[in-house]
Order: C-alpha cells, then structure tokens, then sequence
C-alpha cells in the first residue's frame, strides 16, 4: 500500500475597495493559477497551489469608471495570505493652450504620455481647450505643439495626477 500526502492549498484572501472602505462587488480578481469574482461585500479568494511570488490583478466592471490594480505578493501553499485593494476613481486632465497674450490657439497638438499610458494626443479646438478623459494617477509628461507654421514655441511639462483628482 503506498500513501500519498497531498499538501493543503493556500489561499490569497482580501477585499476590493473604494477608496471610503466600502467593498466592491463583482470585481474580477485574477493570478496565472485561478480567477474569482468579489461577492456583494468586495471579498475575493485565490488558490495557491505553487510557492512563489503570485501577479494579483483587480478589474472593476465596467462603467464604474475606476481603474484597476495590481499588486505582486509572496504566498505559500498551505497558509494564506492577505491583499486588499483600493480602487481608485480615472482622473481627467484638461486646460486650454494660449498664447502669451492670452488668445486661445485652435489646433495645437497636446500630447499626454507617461504613467501606464504608451502615448495620446488631441488637437485643441478654436477655444484652445483640449480634454484627456479616464486616466490613471501618476506621473504625465504634456507636451504642447503649436499649429504648423506657427510662430509660437513648443512647451513640455511633468505633472503628477493625484488620485480621484481633476487637473487642468
């Protein structure tokens, strides 16, 4: 008679959040070995089968207009291990470009990149106004092009978005 011990899992248990406390339901939370979605109350259960270091991704369902997250954790089977998340609401970034005197300038190029972000760029419209809907917080580098053939100069600047803010 041979005898086998299969080892107990582990568990990376925790709850999804707004940023008041209040958990998030239907949320999906997701490593390489299991999925689960957040019950009414924001919890979630992952099985570990494996010793290392685990990738955690949360993603809210759509139209909440909260960004999701991700974190790395160290879980071993047999135990559990605790990770929350707080979901934070996408940020917009908005302005209008003039020039030194103050009038607005029609399609000048501003272009946003930087923070989980590969590169986005709007033209401003005859008020000067541009808008960059739904992005993450964090560091963004904007740079401002004039129009083709303009006499004005091109201008770069770092701007830090903070959570759950609106900067323009």
């Amino acid at each position: 008679y041979n005898h086998t011990l299969f080892e107990l899992p582990g568990f990376i248990n925790g709850k999804v959040s707004y940023t008041n406390g209040t958990g998030i339901p239907s949320v999906i939370v997701f490593s390489i070995y299991d999925t689960d979605g957040t019950d009414s109350s924001g919890n979630y259960s992952l099985l570990v089968t494996v010793n290392g270091t685990y990738e955690v991704r949360a993603i809210p369902p759509p139209g909440l207009g909260l960004a999701d997250a991700e974190a790395d954790v160290s879980a071993v089977v047999g135990s559990e291990t605790i990770l929350n998340f707080t979901l934070f609401r996408l940020s917009s970034l908005s302005g209008q470009v003039t020039d030194t005197n103050g009038t607005p300038v029609e399609d000048a190029t501003v272009s946003l990149s930087g923070f989980d972000l590969p590169f986005y760029s709007n033209a401003t419209d005859e008020n000067g106004t541009y808008i960059f809907p739904g992005i993450k917080h964090g560091g963004y580098t904007v740079e401002i092009t004039p129009p083709f053939g303009s006499p004005l100069l091109s201008n770069t600047t770092f701007l830090n978005i903070s959570p759950e803010s609106v900067n323009t």
